[in-house]
């Protein structure tokens, strides 16, 4: 690996997947939390902050209970979660504890980040716990969260939580050395660097046993991750000194390298984590000027609102065929925007009645608001 591609970090994500905590009978793989603890604790001497996404929870209430396969109902999930999550934090706990080193559980709902006050909060008291000296064990609340606003999985949550805190590195250790793609001779290599996640990858892979995702949700995770450039190294959880090791430019695992312009600030949170409260039907004249030129979006450009949503809601961007191409913050609402879709700027506060001294902003989704959306996530 050269120089410059070398994944040093100051502050970096390491999701470990329930494949590494798991044993063979019931309870969790305490030797092995010891030996990450005890790297998470050597890369912080050497000066880079830890987050950890740690699975595990589902996967030792279902070892407590002596299930053999992941829960498909969600009380019996939510189950399983209440019992393994206290487990899983005293095993944690006690493997910092042989460092040193004091965690603190973060457990986040899908839910719970879609409005951005709660995501800034969210990001503020993590980096106060990194402040602190104290290693932040990030999860998801699965007791109470239901399907419809879940993360989906812990590989995902790890890519979120990467962007959200603002890390250098995501680190996916899993129970295999890399990312294994099939070459052109039908055989499957280890693939060193990807600077393209190709569609054929993406294929849905079923549940293992214990665990949920497999690669293609590390893959898909990796695709969040890049949006917001940031490198992601998959990488043998069981390999020596692994973490150390991709700090110091170590040829270990899959890296997959972002390209282009990374998503920023406000633009993260827009582009991933809220849930649009309705959409803005735009001309094709207003897609070239959000997609290729980086505009903001004016009334002029404007067909018609779906929906009906107040002021400073977070809505989705599509053409007349329903495929969204932008998501932002709108000024307007709903009803305001039918009453000035396909105007001049101009006109708004005419149309609108509004006195002089009332805000009527000439755009409708400012271009600092707004971000082009791509795949899971957008791109500036």
């Amino acid at each position: 690996m050269k120089a410059a591609d070398r994944p040093a970090a100051r502050r970096m994500v390491v999701k470990i997947g329930t494949s590494l905590l798991r044993q063979s009978g019931p309870g969790l793989n305490r030797r092995m939390m010891r030996s990450l603890a005890k790297q998470i604790a050597e890369v912080r001497r050497a000066g880079c902050e830890v987050v950890v996404v740690s699975s595990g929870a589902v996967g030792g209430g279902m070892m407590t209970l002596r299930l053999s396969r992941r829960p498909t109902d969600t009380a019996t999930l939510q189950a399983a979660a209440a019992i393994g999550q206290p487990r899983l934090m005293q095993a944690w706990a006690a493997a910092f504890s042989a460092q040193d080193l004091q965690v603190a559980q973060v457990l986040l709902t899908n839910e719970g980040l879609r409005e951005r006050w709660r995501f800034l909060n969210a990001k503020k008291a993590i980096s106060k716990i990194l402040d602190l000296g104290v290693v932040p064990i990030v999860n998801e609340n699965d007791t109470v969260a239901v399907e419809e606003l879940t993360f989906g999985d812990n590989d995902k949550l790890s890519a979120l939580v990467s962007a959200m805190v603002d890390a250098e590195l995501l680190v996916n250790l899993t129970d295999v050395d890399g990312f294994y793609a099939t070459s052109g001779t039908g055989k499957r290599e280890l693939m060193k660097v990807v600077t393209d996640i190709r569609p054929e990858w993406l294929a849905p892979e079923p549940a293992r046993g214990l665990t949920l995702g497999g690669m293609t949700a590390k893959l898909k995770a990796a695709e969040i991750a890049l949006q917001s450039g940031i490198p992601v190294v998959i990488a043998g959880g069981r390999t020596p000194r692994v973490l150390a090791r991709l700090l110091c430019g170590a040829d270990v695992g899959t890296r997959f390298v972002p390209k282009g312009s990374a998503l920023k600030g406000k633009k993260k949170w827009l582009s991933f984590f809220p849930v649009p409260a309705g959409q803005i039907v735009v001309d094709p004249g207003a897609v070239h000027a959000v997609t290729q030129n980086c505009r903001s979006l004016l009334p002029s450009g404007i067909l018609r609102a779906v929906g009906h949503f107040p002021r400073q809601s977070c809505v989705s961007v599509v053409t007349e065929e329903g495929r969204e191409i932008a998501r932002g913050v709108s000024f307007y609402s709903s009803a305001e925007i039918g009453l000035i879709a396909g105007g001049p700027s101009s006109g708004i506060r005419h149309k609108l009645g509004l006195p002089e001294t009332a805000a009527a902003p000439p755009e409708v989704i400012h271009r600092d608001s707004l971000v082009a959306t791509v795949g899971h996530g957008g791109q500036e």
